[in-house]
């Protein structure tokens, strides 16, 4: 009896139906039935059998079908029994389990190609020499879940893979994916200082090494070789060199730690790679190199529009790589977060951050670039003046994911996730402070120069909104003078002027005066880069400034500029800073009516905003200047 004789037969029973070339039982029930009438051996053996012939059909066909082969290997993993393979029968389920781990792994199939993995590695150690006597398939199967860790965050599966790879490797070149993925597991933990020397330590044995001590001049030097790269890179050859290409993964490795640990060092990092696409030819990391380079020319060289130059060529190379999700997730928030934000309007940028590149990063299994993309958001919509009620409820969903996946994005994120829980009234002010000083102390022990400029940077605009001054340039005099600036010292250059002009009125000490000189000439340049990031800015520095040196038509007319600004370019909470700091004006030189005005309307656009402690503390100034019809400023500013 002919198969197609016996389907149709079934069909006609009504035990099958028949869709065009499609069989199918007409009742799971029963499928089940006749099934279980199979004896248990045979069922094994017919699955079996049923999954090598869908193999062989694969490797016959000239374009392989994924999802063929994993029908086949689920097929042969229900019927095999690991304790009664042959030899050459575990080498080969094995090696298609490896094959669909890949493949499922490719379709972002995390938890089905860890299953696949897992199930080769369980066939293979059936046979306690596999190191000797399968040595390629089993370096293979133990790197393959190592990286399936890094894409699916369970990183506490890792080091024994690792180690297990690191005591086994017979070169020193078999070694080198498990130390890089040694790398990227201390970095994803907040240990870049460890990662960076692992990166360093294969990077000099592959013959690259880097100056133990690093001056400023010799980096812009450094820089000034490829501040013209275009797009036409693309075109030399395509780097095929083995270990050339192992040295760019490092490289890039590196770069990404030294925004944490190392700032001095990433430029000539980013160079190095830069000079070997130029030498050996283009890759995936080469693109790393491009960006890192734009991003080092504005951070060290204030050379903003060669930077951001370099990050566009670097997002058209990003569209067109078959690997545009795993780039995405790693540069996607340097472009964004750290470039593009120079020329374009902070808002706009922030919004290709979430959803875009966190779903680019989840969907590639980078774990980490989505951490760090939420990261980013998150915190960006606080000093961009995001409701923060809606922003809590999202700063709770992405700690909640880097809790879970352990990562090294969480404790700046936490920095600002207690200002904000502040700012709203939902913890106390001394709590706020206990939970800064628990992350200063992590950001210290770890060297984590991002949490620590984060945590610094929540208190600067603590102490601003609550006119601290003083306290402010306590927190801003160490980054006065630092190369490699972060994107937020944008804004610490702002409030440094706010909080400096004020003390320069109340004080009348010249130093006060040269700081807020120079933040106006710093914000007056940024705003000639982009002016509705700026104007607004620049403006109510200068409305302090004539202020202080009692100019009042020219103060007057500043103030309202900037509250103009602000408003038209959607930056909620510096308008109702600048009406706070026009209506302090005004009632400090008897104007009591538009001085009353002015606070009201500062708390009306506080409260907009979220911040209903500042709009508590902001009503008592108001019922002082209304009973007393004189404002006696902060003692402190």
């Amino acid at each position: 009896l002919r198969v197609e004789d016996a389907l149709n037969l079934a069909v006609h029973e009504g035990i099958v139906e028949k869709a065009g070339s499609i069989y199918s039982f007409s009742h799971d029930k029963l499928k089940d039935a006749i099934y279980m009438l199979i004896p248990a051996q045979e069922r094994l053996k017919l699955h079996k059998s049923i999954g090598m012939r869908i193999v062989r059909f694969v490797n016959s066909e000239r374009e392989k079908t994924p999802s063929a082969l994993l029908l086949a290997v689920d097929q042969i993993n229900m019927s095999a029994n690991e304790s009664s393979l042959s030899p050459d029968e575990r080498s080969q389920i094995a090696q298609l389990n490896l094959t669909a781990g890949k493949h499922a792994a490719a379709a972002s199939s995390f938890e089905q190609a860890r299953e696949y993995i897992n199930k080769g590695l369980l066939i293979l150690r059936q046979d306690p020499s596999h190191w000797e006597s399968q040595y390629n398939l089993t370096l293979d199967l133990f790197e393959t879940p190592g990286r399936i860790s890094t894409m699916n965050g369970d990183i506490e599966a890792m080091p024994s893979f690792l180690e297990d790879i690191l005591l086994h490797a017979r070169t020193f070149e078999d070694s080198l994916t498990a130390s890089s993925l040694l790398a990227r597991l201390l970095a994803s933990t907040g240990k870049y200082d460890e990662a960076a020397t692992n990166c360093i330590s294969i990077l000099a044995t592959l013959g690259e090494e880097f100056p133990q001590s690093i001056s400023i001049d010799h980096v812009i030097e450094t820089l000034s070789a490829y501040t013209n790269v275009t797009k036409d890179i693309k075109q030399i050859s395509t780097m095929t060199d083995p270990l050339k290409l192992k040295v760019m993964e490092f490289l890039g490795q590196l770069c990404e730690c030294c925004i944490f640990c190392n700032t001095k060092l990433l430029p000539l990092v980013c160079c190095r790679m830069m000079r070997l696409t130029y030498q050996h030819g283009f890759s995936d990391k080469s693109i790393v190199g491009i960006v890192m380079t734009g991003y080092s020319l504005a951070s060290f060289a204030d050379n903003i529009e060669d930077g951001y130059r370099l990050a566009k060529v670097g997002e058209a190379l990003i569209d067109e790589s078959p690997g545009k999700h795993s780039l995405r997730a790693q540069l996607g928030h340097v472009i964004q977060g750290y470039l593009r934000v120079f020329k374009e309007p902070f808002q706009s940028v922030r919004a290709l951050i979430y959803p875009s590149l966190y779903n680019s990063a989840m969907l590639s299994g980078e774990i980490q670039g989505a951490c760090d993309s939420a990261r980013i958001w998150v915190i960006a919509g606080v000093y961009v003046g995001d409701n923060l009620s809606d922003l809590l409820r999202k700063f709770r969903q992405f700690t909640q994911l880097m809790a879970k996946y352990k990562s090294s994005a969480l404790h700046a994120t936490n920095s600002t996730y207690g200002l904000v829980n502040y700012l709203v009234g939902m913890i106390s002010r001394d709590d706020y402070i206990m939970r800064y000083k628990e992350l200063k102390a992590i950001a210290e022990n770890t060297n984590n120069g991002v949490v620590m400029f984060q945590v610094d940077m929540d208190q600067i605009f603590l102490h601003l909104f609550q006119r601290e001054y003083a306290t402010v340039l306590d927190f801003t005099e160490k980054y006065r003078s630092l190369k490699g600036k972060r994107i937020l010292d944008m804004l610490r250059v702002f409030f440094e002027g706010i909080a400096a002009l004020n003390l320069c009125r109340s004080t009348r000490e010249e130093k006060y005066r040269t700081i807020g000189h120079a933040a106006i000439d710093r914000m007056q340049w940024f705003a000639s880069l982009s002016h509705w990031n700026f104007d607004n800015k620049v403006s109510l520095l200068k409305a302090e400034l004539h202020y202080a040196d009692g100019n009042h038509a020219l103060a007057v007319s500043e103030y309202e500029a900037a509250i103009k600004s602000a408003y038209h370019n959607k930056f909620l909470h510096e308008e109702a800073l600048a009406c706070e700091l026009y209506g302090h004006y005004c009632t400090e030189n008897e104007m009591m009516d538009e001085g009353s005005k002015q606070l009201k309307k500062a708390c009306q656009k506080y409260h907009e905003w979220g911040a209903l402690t500042k709009v508590d503390s902001l009503r008592i100034t108001i019922d002082l200047a209304i009973q007393r019809r004189v404002f006696k400023p902060n003692s402190e500013s």
